[in-house]
């Protein structure tokens, strides 16, 4: 009975744990990378052209890649930086998909410009 119960209570602390954090993955990050030099230039068309849609999903993806790259743990660096940093981002990102709903141009460039900033950070910080 002792056995089992320790057992368990083993699985009910470790489980999650490795269910918590991945190791790095270094093609999943370049394709995000990727993906974002996309997204950019997609966001800048949309402003070129006022399509707040297509801008408010090209943040929508920024964050929802960022949601997914915080699984990962970083090339280099502490876990606590590497969540920090893309939680930033991924915060940036979709505020800007609201200013998105609020046409307001100004403000989807800068967040731009802020998403930016974390990429050369990250960049520095992070990069294997």
């Amino acid at each position: 009975m002792k056995v089992m119960l320790t057992f368990g209570l083993a699985l009910f602390l470790i489980f999650p744990l490795s269910l918590s954090a991945a190791d790095y993955d270094h093609a999943a990050a370049v394709n995000v990378m990727h993906d974002n030099l996309a997204r950019v230039q997609a966001i800048k068309a949309a402003l070129s052209s006022q399509d707040y849609f297509a801008a408010a999903q090209a943040f929508f993806d920024f964050a929802r890649a960022a949601e997914q790259m915080q699984r990962m743990d970083p090339p280099k660096g502490s876990k606590e930086d590497w969540l920090k940093a893309w939680g930033g981002f991924e915060t940036t990102a979709l505020k800007a998909v609201g200013l998105c709903g609020d046409r307001d141009s100004g403000g989807i460039q800068k967040s731009l410009d802020a998403l930016f900033g974390y990429m050369k950070a990250g960049h520095g910080e992070f990069k294997g």
